[in-house]
């Protein structure tokens, strides 16, 4: 691989964990991230290991900010996306699985088989993340080829550790009241919440398919308008399949419980999907 190509490389995980590591609780040993990635849908997280060797799921932890989580996971989707669009075809893969320990060392692999179902393969990731018969959990998931990156962030780790002492340092002296900082941003966070509250995101999925459905002019107008809002800014991907697809109950309900069928007839309704899980699953028949 080109000096370029690897400058680029380190650029973007770089930038991954830049977005990431605001989410990261204060102490950890180890961090593996994986993304799934096809068309217009993905899903994300990350498992931590605080020094015993467990691997705990980001949402499950005991510090966890779901909050930050999912706002480090629309950022990355984003560098993420873009790079992966800038790819030949051929070279667009489907899965990225990244991992870092406290001392900056680095590891990333790329897959690129097919993703039939989203469920299905975060269950295959996770569990060669979380197997205890791997001595290295990540080592299963690093192939010996020529998409495998090596990189260091020590430096920039310890950039951020003396930032946060300086700041720490500086606090000490100015005796900070943080009770009056945070009454300083409520208002800020309440915002934060408004927009990223997903209730009011499946609620605005749902009024866009009873708006299409409405016997009028304007209905699809109106609906197109919504959805397309739902997926430039809230970043909702739809969930549309099509004949002969597998049914996947994770992202699929069959509108009569009596059919048994498969595969995928037809679509009656679409579903949404939000980060790295279905908000609303699309209604199909059978066969």
């Amino acid at each position: 691989m080109s000096n370029a190509n690897n400058h680029e490389s380190s650029k973007l995980y770089s930038t991954i964990f830049d977005y990431l590591q605001v989410s990261f609780p204060k102490t950890w040993k180890r961090i593996i991230f994986y993304t799934i990635m096809a068309s217009e849908s993905y899903s994300m997280k990350y498992f931590i290991d605080y020094g015993d060797g467990n691997f705990i799921d980001c949402f499950s932890a005991k510090d966890a900010d779901q909050r930050m989580i999912r706002k480090a996971f629309m950022d990355v989707y984003q560098v993420l996306n873009k790079h992966r669009r800038q790819l030949p075809e051929k070279e667009q893969w489907s899965t990225f699985v990244f991992s870092i320990n406290n001392e900056g060392k680095l590891k990333v692999n790329y897959g690129y088989d097919e993703i039939q179902s989203f469920h299905n393969k975060e269950v295959e990731l996770e569990k060669q993340i979380l197997s205890p018969s791997n001595a290295n959990p990540v080592s299963s998931l690093v192939k010996t080829e020529a998409k495998k990156e090596n990189t260091d962030l020590t430096g920039k780790m310890n950039d951020i550790e003396n930032s946060l002492m300086s700041v720490k340092e500086e606090l000490l002296k100015l005796n900070v009241n943080f009770k009056e900082i945070m009454s300083q941003t409520i208002e800020l966070e309440k915002d934060i919440n408004a927009y990223y509250y997903e209730d009011g995101i499946k609620k605005l999925c749902i009024i866009s398919e009873k708006i299409k459905r409405i016997n009028s002019d304007y209905s699809g107008i109106i609906a197109d308008q919504l959805s397309s809002i739902l997926i430039n800014s809230f970043h909702v991907t739809e969930i549309i399949p099509v004949k002969g697809e597998s049914f996947d109950p994770e992202l699929h309900e069959r509108i009569n419980s009596a059919q048994i069928g498969s595969t995928i007839k037809s679509c009656l309704m679409r579903g949404w999907r939000f980060m790295d899980h279905t908000l609303v699953r699309a209604i199909v028949e059978t066969e």
